[in-house]
């Protein structure tokens, strides 16, 4: 089953930084999420970095957050994502 989401981020600076640090060569890059701070979430990547995304909303950030569960529980995966009407990304999901 696939599905897919649309985080609204709060521009389009920060849509990219997005874009570019969810799947990287197609693997998720984004292997932990270490806070949520109203509309800012802090994510850890593969590498041991910690990156700051500053979405719309704190509904966006919590979006994310239960959907990238998924991802790190292994349940689903990220299959593909793009950026749409500029501050927007949408991503798509796989089962596997």
């Amino acid at each position: 089953m696939r599905s897919n989401i649309r985080i609204k981020c709060a521009d389009k600076y920060e849509a990219q930084k997005l874009c570019s640090m969810i799947l990287v060569e197609g693997d998720t890059y984004i292997v932990s999420i270490l806070n949520i701070i109203h509309n800012e979430m802090i994510i850890v990547l593969r590498d041991h970095s910690a990156h700051s995304i500053m979405l719309y909303s704190h509904m966006e950030a919590e979006k994310l957050a239960a959907h990238m569960q998924y991802v790190f529980d292994g349940v689903h995966y990220i299959s593909d994502a793009d950026i749409i009407d500029d501050d927007t990304v949408l991503i798509r999901f796989g089962a596997r």
